[in-house]
C-alpha cells in the first residue's frame, strides 16, 4: 500500500503558528471566545499578500453589516435560535449583495458570542471587532514574507525564447527538406505547459506586491501563450499545404530571422516589413492553374496571416511597455 509523506508546507506552519498567536493575544487583552481569534487567522490566510489583504477587508465589512443587523433582530426577537436564523436570512443575502460573502461563517460565528452572552452592547461588540482585527492583522503580517520567484520566472523566460528559436529554426529545415512536422506539434504543446506553469507563478508575484502593481510577467506569458498558439496552427496548416520551394521561401526565410532575432527586447518591426513585402511578393505571382494548387496556394496566404498576426501580438506587448515607462 502506498502513502502520500507527509509535508509541512511554507503556508501551513504560517497558519498554525498564526493560529496560537491570535489566541495568546486575544488571551492577553481579556477577550471573550479567545479561540475565535485564531479560527479567524486560520480562515484569513492565502496564497498571496493582496487576496489576504482583499479578504482582511471584506470580513470587516461583513462585520460592521453583521453588526448592525444583531442590533435590529436581537432587539426584535430577542436571544433566541429564531433570532439566529432571521439573522441568517438577512445577512446572507446582503453579503453576496455587497460581496462580502467570504465573511458569511466566520460573522456568523460572531453573531452566536451574542447568543450565548444574551447581551448585545458597546462591550461586546468591541470584544468581536477585536477578534476580527486580531485575526485579520496576523494574517496580513503573516503573508509579508512571500517567497521571490523573479529568478524562476526569468529562468523560464530563457527556457521559453530558446525552445522558440529551437522550433523556428527546424521549422525551417523541415520545409526545405520536406520533412515531418508532427515533432514540432509537441515541442509546441511543451512550451504552452511551461507557459501555463509560468503564468500561474507570474500571477502570485503580482498578487504578492500590495504598494506595486507590476504586471509585466504577466503579460509577458499571456503574449507568449498567444505566439506559442499561433506558431502550433502555422504548423499544423503547413502539413497539410503542398507548393513549390519558391512558394514556401518567403514563409522560410521569415522563420529563419525569427530563429535568430527572437527575444525579449525585439519589438518585431523588422519581420513585420518582410511579411509586407511577401504580401506584395505573392500577389505578384501568377494565378494558379488547378483547384488544388489554389487551395495551397490559400493555405499558404493563410500561414502568411498567422505569421502577421504572432509577429504584432509581440509588436503590441514591445509598444505597451515603451507606454509604461515613458
Amino acid at each position: 500500500m502506498n502513502y502520500t509523506p507527509i509535508k509541512i508546507g511554507q503556508r501551513t506552519l504560517k497558519t498554525a503558528i498564526c493560529a496560537i498567536l491570535a489566541i495568546i493575544i486575544a488571551e492577553f487583552f481579556h477577550l471573550n471566545y479567545a479561540i475565535s481569534a485564531g479560527i479567524i487567522a486560520i480562515l484569513s490566510i492565502t496564497n498571496t499578500q493582496k487576496s489576504t489583504f482583499r479578504l482582511g477587508f471584506m470580513r470587516v465589512l461583513g462585520l460592521i453589516i453583521a453588526t448592525l443587523l444583531a442590533f435590529i433582530v436581537l432587539s426584535l426577537f430577542q436571544f433566541t435560535p429564531l433570532s439566529f436564523g432571521i439573522f441568517l436570512l438577512l445577512f446572507i443575502p446582503i453579503s453576496v449583495a455587497t460581496n462580502t460573502s467570504e465573511g458569511i461563517v466566520v460573522n456568523s460565528v460572531l453573531f452566536s458570542h451574542y447568543l450565548l452572552a444574551k447581551e448585545i452592547n458597546f462591550s461586546s461588540v468591541g470584544n468581536e471587532f477585536s477578534l476580527m482585527f486580531i485575526g485579520v492583522d496576523l494574517a496580513l503580517l503573516a503573508n509579508i514574507y512571500m517567497p521571490n520567484n523573479e529568478k524562476l520566472l526569468q529562468n523560464n523566460i530563457q527556457i521559453l525564447e530558446k525552445e522558440f528559436k529551437n522550433i523556428s529554426a527546424h521549422l525551417v529545415i523541415c520545409l526545405n527538406q520536406r520533412q515531418n512536422l508532427k515533432a514540432l506539434v509537441k515541442q509546441c504543446d511543451t512550451l504552452l505547459e511551461l507557459i501555463e506553469t509560468s503564468s500561474k507563478i507570474a500571477r502570485e508575484k503580482s498578487e504578492n506586491n500590495l504598494l506595486r502593481n507590476n504586471t509585466f510577467y504577466q503579460r509577458y506569458f499571456d503574449m507568449r501563450h498567444i505566439q506559442i498558439t499561433l506558431l502550433k496552427d502555422i504548423i499544423v496548416k503547413l502539413q497539410h499545404i503542398d507548393v513549390d520551394k519558391k512558394h514556401l521561401a518567403e514563409v522560410s526565410n521569415i522563420f529563419e530571422t525569427l530563429s535568430l532575432t527572437y527575444a525579449t527586447d525585439n519589438d518585431g518591426s523588422d519581420l513585420l516589413r518582410k511579411i509586407d513585402k511577401a504580401y506584395l511578393n505573392y500577389r505578384k505571382m501568377e494565378l494558379p492553374q488547378t483547384r488544388e494548387e489554389f487551395e495551397n496556394r490559400a493555405g499558404l496566404f493563410q500561414v502568411l496571416q498567422l505569421l502577421e498576426l504572432l509577429i504584432q501580438e509581440k509588436n503590441t506587448f514591445a509598444l505597451s511597455q515603451v507606454g509604461e515607462s515613458s
